[in-house]
């Protein structure tokens, strides 16, 4: 019954049974995603790396981005020497065929066959998990690797901007940008985390901080919040076209993660598309 004189609430004869009905619908909708996931994680999860560094951008096996690592004398204070792990073994046989088998569609998505149907990632969602959780890893064991800028870059910002900046940047130290005053809210932009893709540094910072304001009105922490953007704005785009090392190395990464199913933002990184519904779109009976 309608209990509101503005009719924004109601009221339901027997609350208890509505409670139990969500509750059940939530749990089985959960169970069936936790099934999906334990299938794919069997079919891509690489045998655990412990002793790999946990390098914002290195992943376990082929990294969706490259770089040589520098002799351990000339690694800066604060720096990580980066270190290849050993090569982990081969794939089972059905394994491989899974492997063989994944394709990337429209520079967007990633297609790959389960037992169950195919499962259809999205490879900017997917890389965006990879990174988050590898950033907040960064923080807990302060390591990174800079790479010097040819020519720093100039970044202006607005008083509000500015703010939010402040408190970004003992982070950002972290993450691997080296950014020094050079006037009221100005800063030279000296040195970003190795192997990042994007070629506008100052727009991507002034993006960083946008995405951060968004993510501290949902109530994160501070570094969960510079995490995400941080992951937004890095992570692979529409329209980056990979190869199928890194297509590999992608879902390797995404399925070791500790929450593969959604980005930061809460969008799904995959779906799965089950066998019944394809014979059902096809007209297939029995």
């Amino acid at each position: 019954m309608n209990v509101h004189p503005a009719k924004r609430e109601v009221r339901f004869s027997d609350e208890r049974l509505v409670n139990a009905a969500v509750f059940e619908a939530l749990r089985e909708a959960l169970r069936e995603q936790q099934n999906s996931l334990g299938e794919l994680r069997q079919a891509w999860t690489p045998p655990a790396q412990p002793d790999a560094p946990p390098e914002l951008f290195e992943a376990t096996r082929s990294p969706i981005y490259s770089y040589p690592a520098r002799p351990a004398a000339s690694n800066p204070p604060g720096s990580y020497p980066l270190s290849r792990p050993s090569a982990a073994p081969s794939p089972q046989p059905s394994q491989a065929r899974l492997r063989a088998q994944i394709y990337q569609v429209h520079t967007k998505y990633l297609i790959a066959p389960i037992r169950s149907g195919l499962a259809i990632i999205d490879q900017h969602a997917a890389h965006e998990r990879v990174l988050y959780e590898r950033a907040l890893r960064s923080f807990d064991q302060r390591t990174f690797t800079s790479q010097q800028l040819l020519f720093p870059l100039l970044l202006e910002l607005t008083p509000e901007e500015d703010a939010s900046f402040q408190e970004m940047k003992p982070d950002l130290d972290v993450l691997g940008f080296i950014i020094r005053e050079f006037g009221p809210r100005a800063y030279s932009i000296e040195a970003v985390p190795a192997g990042l893709r994007r070629a506008s540094e100052a727009s991507m910072l002034r993006e960083m901080i946008t995405e951060y304001e968004e993510f501290r009105r949902t109530r994160l922490g501070p570094r969960e919040s510079l995490a995400a953007g941080f992951a937004c704005k890095a992570a692979i785009r529409t329209g980056d076209e990979l190869t199928t090392e890194e297509i590999t190395s992608l879902v390797d990464e995404l399925f070791s993660t500790q929450q593969p199913g959604t980005c930061p933002h809460g969008r799904p990184t995959f779906i799965e598309l089950k066998l019944s519904e394809l014979d059902h779109r096809f007209g297939r009976i029995g």
